[in-house]
C-alpha cells in the first residue's frame, strides 16, 4: 500500500513542480509570464474588488503548486496518506477554472488591453501550465481512490514485532528457525537475520 502512496506522491511533486516551472516561462508574446500577471494585479489593486475579480483567479496558481509541492515531498517522505486533500482538490479545480477563463477572455479574438495577446501569441508557459495542472488533478483523484489501510493494522504495523499487544493480536510472522516475532512483510529475521520466505502472517 505504501508503494501505491509513494508513487502518487511521486507523480504529484513532479506535476507541481512542473506547474511552478510553467509560471515564470512566457504566457504569451507581449504579456510575459503567468506572475508577470499576477504582479499587475497586485499593482492595480482595488480593495475589495480585486479579490472578487477573475484576474484573482490567476493568484491560485503559485498556492496551488506551493501546497502541491509540499504535499508531494511529505508524502513521499513519510509513505502514508497527507492532509490537505480537498484543499488541494479544491486549489487546482480553481486552477482550471482560471486557465479556462484566461483562455476564454484572451484567447481566440480578445485581446488583452494594450498587449494585443491572440490564441496566436499564447506561448509554451500557458499550456505546460494547462497540461501540469491537468496531471495534478487526475494524480489527486487516484490518492483519494486508492484503498485506504486499515486503522488498526495502520497502528500496530508501527508497533515493535515483539510488542504484547502486536505478538496478542496475530500480527506478526514467526522465525521458523528461532520463533522470533517479525514484522509480516520482513525479508529477514530481526533475531537470528535468517531468510524469510513470503508466507501469511501467524495467527494466534
Amino acid at each position: 500500500m505504501r508503494s501505491y502512496f509513494r508513487a502518487t506522491y511521486g507523480m504529484q511533486f513532479v506535476a507541481a513542480l512542473s506547474l511552478m516551472v510553467a509560471l515564470f516561462l512566457p504566457w504569451h508574446v507581449r504579456g510575459g509570464t503567468a506572475i508577470d500577471l499576477i504582479e499587475r494585479m497586485f499593482d492595480n489593486f482595488y480593495f475589495p474588488y480585486s479579490f472578487v475579480s477573475p484576474w484573482a483567479l490567476l493568484a491560485m496558481l503559485p498556492v496551488t503548486a506551493i501546497i502541491s509541492l509540499m504535499r508531494g515531498v511529505m508524502g513521499m517522505l513519510f509513505y502514508d496518506e497527507v492532509l490537505w486533500h480537498k484543499l488541494a482538490w479544491r486549489l487546482g479545480l480553481f486552477s482550471i477554472v482560471s486557465m479556462v477563463w484566461f483562455y476564454a477572455a484572451f484567447g481566440a479574438d480578445a485581446d488583452i488591453p494594450g498587449t494585443g495577446t491572440r490564441l496566436g501569441d499564447l506561448r509554451v508557459g500557458y499550456w505546460l501550465t494547462g497540461t501540469s495542472l491537468l496531471m495534478l488533478v487526475v494524480v489527486l483523484f487516484l490518492e483519494r481512490v486508492i484503498p485506504k489501510e486499515d486503522p488498526a493494522l495502520k497502528r500496530l504495523s508501527r508497533l515493535p514485532p515483539n510488542h504484547p499487544e502486536r505478538v496478542l493480536s496475530g500480527y506478526y510472522r514467526a522465525c521458523p528457525n528461532c520463533a522470533a516475532p517479525n514484522d509480516p512483510k520482513a525479508r529477514r529475521c530481526i533475531n537470528c537475520g535468517v531468510l524469510l520466505l513470503p508466507e501469511s502472517p501467524h495467527s494466534s
